[in-house]
């Protein structure tokens, strides 16, 4: 009897070496391949192992610690454990991982799932944005020019606005381009603001096509033209910005740069409330139409909420 407990005891061992080898090779291009998979405990499995005594590389471990962070935030394949989400992007972050860093300091910045923390936000976005990561730039500008936590500070704003550019980032293009435009810290300089929304927009950031709108409907921008202000308005509107809308259906409103059309006018007051909803309700315009063009302007805000539909009318009503 003995001698079967011995075998099963030395089985049992044999299998426990297995298994921690396994573990001892595996890599975070395993653990990152099972996780694309869903195969999130062999995921845990390893990322456990090379976040504590798997890999004497700093910045492997790191990764690791900043994997399984996320695995405890989001969560994948586990119960959310933001404690200890925490407990892993703090140990990656001091190891040096700027995206750890950037992550820990959003969770102290907003406040919503720890205690915010203004003062570790700032300590964990300077941290990343000296190891050259552009939105902690451009979040550490936004902090120093709203004043969130701290006393406002223009020349901080600016510098970490300008950083942010330098690294190409596009809300550090925007942010630094509303410097010029409003002309705080920075003399006023349209045509740089300008510039700056352009290639604001042209990356992508919403906001930034709807303030070209505006320059060029303002008559504030480099050749100024209604043509562009309906088109940037457009770009915006795709991205769903409420503002963009709002505009667009002033233009159809008023016959801006397209046919007067009330149907179409509601249609985009509609759509603008329906992403940002309001106390305007836009009876100047509702009570002059019969039941029947309300009825139609329903049907197509229906319609404009899928993005193919909004692009094809946006084109479709300047080209008629």
């Amino acid at each position: 009897m003995n001698f079967i407990r011995g075998i099963s005891s030395r089985i049992w061992l044999f299998l426990v070496i297995i298994l921690l080898t396994s573990a001892c090779t595996a890599s975070i291009e395993d653990a990152k391949e099972h996780l694309v998979n869903r195969e999130y405990q062999s995921a845990i499995e390893i990322l456990e192992w090379l976040s504590v005594k798997g890999v004497t590389d700093r910045k492997e471990r790191a990764q690791a610690q900043f994997l399984l962070a996320n695995i405890y935030y989001k969560p994948l394949g586990v119960k959310r454990d933001i404690k200890l989400a925490v407990e892993f992007f703090t140990q990656s972050a001091a190891a040096g991982l700027n995206l750890a860093q950037f992550d820990l300091a959003n969770l102290y910045y907003k406040g919503d799932l720890v205690e915010q923390d203004i003062g570790q936000a700032i300590y964990w976005y300077n941290n990343a944005a000296l190891a050259g990561h552009g939105l902690s730039m451009v979040n550490l500008g936004v902090i120093y020019d709203y004043g969130i936590g701290v006393r406002k500070n223009p020349q901080l704003a600016l510098f970490w606005y300008q950083k942010a550019a330098n690294k190409k980032e596009p809300l550090g293009y925007y942010n630094l381009a509303q410097l010029y435009y409003k002309g705080i810290i920075v003399k006023k300089d349209y045509t740089m603001a300008h510039q700056l929304f352009k290639r604001s927009a042209d990356m992508g950031v919403p906001e930034a096509k709807y303030d070209l709108g505006l320059m060029h409907y303002l008559r504030k921008a480099p050749k100024s033209e209604l043509q562009l202000a309906y088109f940037w308005f457009s770009q915006a509107a795709l991205d769903n910005n409420y503002l963009a809308f709002n505009k667009l259906a002033y233009f159809f409103e008023q016959g801006i740069f397209v046919e007067p059309s009330d149907k179409s006018a509601l249609t985009f007051y509609l759509l603008s409330d329906f992403y940002h909803p309001s106390e305007k309700k836009f009876t100047h315009l509702s009570e002059k139409m019969t039941v029947e063009d309300k009825d139609l302007a329903q049907d197509l805000f229906d319609q404009l909420k899928r993005k193919r539909a909004l692009k094809k009318f946006l084109t479709e009503v300047v080209t008629k």
